[in-house]
């Protein structure tokens, strides 16, 4: 008997097994956290996790947030949901208590999974500092929900802060999921309130997760930005409501930066979806849509559906932004809106092309001033992405954008058109009815006369 070698056998074995495992590489099975019966949070802090539980031993989730503000940096993940204590969610302990709110010390950076939870402060009626988390400065909190099933922040309700998370200056919300929802504020920003002074800024940057049906009294149902900078990389703002301006976010300064963000279905007085002014700068970038926002009120006509552009700086875009389908509340088409001062002049550009797509498309119009026409900026490629609202007119001359609105008598001029509408139709009145007493008269005499010549005519037989 010949014998043969196995090694050419081996070494084909192991190059199959080789090129499947470079084609089907083995993924290995996520490991399974082993949550304790009863637990209703964990904490990891300083590399070590510590379960809680409700009972009088554990203290539950109060307990668990003063020992998570005892280190600099901590995670935090629920298994139940945490609710507030008649509007209390943080009982006691050195700098994690904001009037009851949730609240993340300076200096610390903490991240939240909700896990598919809800943190509900219930709130039923307004209270000072009645938002659910505070931010406050240089302070970092990381929201997220890994199971993706949404979990919540709700039931803030202030008279002078954020409904739901209110990021002092220089502090720092990083949204990667969850919903923040039915958050009120009487002042501004239902969801969330960025301040900032002293070049210090609140930041936002959202990768992900829904800011959705929060309303303020004020000014930004879903966002309020008061000199603070917003990154929205993913993620939607919808269906939020103010009683003034910026249903969906409204800037008062610093910046924000739209990607791949749906801002849609938000309502407010003016700009709807959005409102920018001062100094705001914005920028609509890659797939950024504003659409389906509506603004004005039943007694109010709205000025932006879409975007109402108050501030100084100019709109940047580039990629394919949608800004369409937004109106008023009287039902005339609004998108993006362009103010112009009573000179009706311009510094530089209202709108600056950073890289338009040919596959972007934006609805435009203007309000204030008495110009009938607007070059808002110089013409470039792909400038026929932009159409007129309404009635209004969009097109190219010399090198330059325009808008033009319909023509609109003056208040004098038309208290003389209907004046004289009036007089008119007096007049034919009068003439009419002087032409129909006069052809009554001639039938009367007509009708008259006969009988008598019949008569006259008898007697002279």
């Amino acid at each position: 008997m010949k014998l043969t070698s196995s090694k050419p056998r081996l070494a084909v074995a192991f190059l199959t097994a080789l090129f499947t495992a470079a084609l089907f590489p083995v993924i290995p099975a996520a490991a399974e956290e082993n949550i304790p019966p009863g637990a209703v949070a964990s904490a990891i802090v300083d590399s070590v996790i510590t379960y809680y539980y409700d009972t009088p031993l554990s203290g539950g989730m109060s307990a668990m947030w003063n020992d998570v503000v005892s280190g600099n940096t901590a995670t935090v993940k629920l298994y139940a949901d945490w609710s507030s204590e008649n509007g209390i969610l943080v009982k006691d302990g050195d700098g994690a208590v904001f009037d009851g709110a949730i609240c993340v010390p300076s200096g610390h950076e903490i991240t939240i999974d909700l896990n598919g939870y809800s943190i509900n402060r219930g709130l039923e009626n307004a209270i000072e500092n009645g938002e659910v988390i505070c931010i406050q400065e240089d302070a970092v909190l990381n929201l997220t929900d890994t199971t993706g099933r949404s979990g919540k922040i709700t039931g803030g309700f202030s008279t002078n802060s954020a409904g739901g998370i209110e990021v002092a200056p220089g502090g720092t919300l990083n949204l990667w999921g969850g919903t923040i929802t039915g958050n009120r504020s009487e002042a501004s920003g239902g969801g969330i309130l960025l301040e900032g002074e002293n070049e210090k800024n609140g930041t936002l940057y959202m990768t992900g997760g829904t800011i959705s049906q929060n309303s303020a009294g004020v000014n930004g149902g879903g966002i309020a930005v008061i000199n603070g900078a917003v990154e929205v990389v993913s993620g939607t703002i919808k269906e939020n409501q103010a009683g003034g301006s910026g249903g969906g976010i409204y800037q008062q300064d610093g910046s924000v930066s739209l990607q791949s963000a749906q801002i849609t279905s938000n309502t407010a007085v003016s700009g709807a979806g959005i409102c920018t002014t001062e100094t705001a700068s914005l920028s609509l970038k890659t797939t950024a849509t504003v659409q389906n926002n509506v603004a004005g009120t039943a007694r109010e006509q709205g000025r932006g559906g879409g975007i109402l552009a108050l501030s100084s700086q100019p709109i940047r875009i580039s990629g394919t932004p949608a800004v369409t389908a937004n109106r008023r509340s009287d039902g005339v088409v609004s998108n993006l809106s362009l103010y112009v001062n009573e000179e009706g002049s311009f510094v530089g550009p209202r709108i600056i092309d950073e890289g338009l797509g040919s596959g972007a498309a934006i609805g435009l119009n203007f309000v204030g001033g008495t110009a009938r026409e607007l070059g808002f900026a110089p013409a470039w490629e792909n400038s026929s992405v932009f159409s007129g609202d309404g009635d209004f007119a969009y097109f190219t001359a010399d090198g330059v954008q325009y808008l033009r609105r319909p023509a609109q008598l003056s208040d004098y001029y038309l208290f003389i058109w209907i004046g004289c509408g009036v007089l008119t139709v007096l007049v034919v009145t009068l003439i009419v009815g002087v032409i129909v007493r006069n052809n009554k008269r001639k039938k009367r005499k007509k009708h008259g006369k006969k009988p008598q010549k019949k008569q006259a005519a008898k007697q002279s037989e």
